[in-house]
């Protein structure tokens, strides 16, 4: 074998090694499972979500976020606390432990008005969620929990039954007589804007 051939050789083995964890990697990512649907009735949430979301249907645009939780009557429930918020760019987002079995969070997402260069507020709310999941593992895992966004939601002063984004895990809540085929559900959120 010439040196020509023994180094062509050494490129082919090479190269087969270098690709092949890359293959490997690119069929895991592709394995990655689509997000799930759950489907529940109304009346296998805990009561007080029912309450909350059917007060969240009569909540109006553009409210800051101490009138949201007025609104929906956790202003002064002293089993509610702030987990976690932040913003950025005149977003901002807050989520609150509703201290429902461990695993219930209320989000508000907002936007600061601009005047000028200035951002001023108080932030107003164009959405609120319900998630679903372990708080615990979220104060464990530094915020690290996989999530379920409940349907519907509240955004822009309607109740919505999609989200304008994918890869969320959500649970579709249905009232009696509703059907699972999208008939007589609320507005997507880009239908409600």
């Amino acid at each position: 074998m010439t040196f020509g051939e023994e180094m062509k050789s050494l490129l082919i083995i090479l190269l087969v090694l270098v690709t092949a964890p890359g293959l490997g990697a690119k069929e895991k990512e592709e394995d990655v499972s689509e997000p799930t649907q759950e489907i529940v009735e109304l009346s296998q949430l805990p009561p007080r979500i029912v309450e909350i979301q059917r007060r969240l249907k009569t909540l109006k645009k553009d409210q800051p976020p101490d009138a949201v939780l007025r609104h929906v009557g956790i202003d002064k429930d002293k089993r509610v606390s702030k987990l976690d918020g932040g913003g950025g760019l005149g977003g901002y987002w807050i989520g609150y432990d509703l201290g429902i079995d461990g695993e219930w969070v209320l989000n508000l997402d907002g936007q600061y008005s601009q005047v000028g260069d200035e951002l001023v507020g108080p932030p107003k709310i164009f959405a609120v969620t319900f998630q679903k999941g372990s708080i615990r593992d979220f104060h464990e895992k530094d915020g690290d929990v996989d999530w379920k966004v409940i349907l519907p939601y509240w955004a822009n002063g309607k109740m919505a039954s999609k989200l304008p984004y994918y890869g969320s895990d959500t649970i579709l809540v249905q009232e009696k007589g509703t059907e699972q085929d999208g008939a007589g559900q609320a507005p997507t959120a880009s239908e409600s804007k």
